[in-house]
């Protein structure tokens, strides 16, 4: 039991900072795909 104790918690936090980035990438590729064009342009931003 207290082996569980002990790798559980390492395992989840490599697991964590394995896919922290490509997750965080694809979070930001996804809003830029989705953004409100339209909108930006009328507002005279880029």
């Amino acid at each position: 039991m207290w082996v569980h104790m002990v790798v559980w918690p390492l395992v989840i936090v490599g697991a964590v900072a394995a896919t922290l980035r490509p997750v965080k990438a694809l979070m930001i590729a996804l809003q830029y795909r989705h953004r409100d064009v339209e909108n930006i342009d009328k507002s005279g931003q880029q």
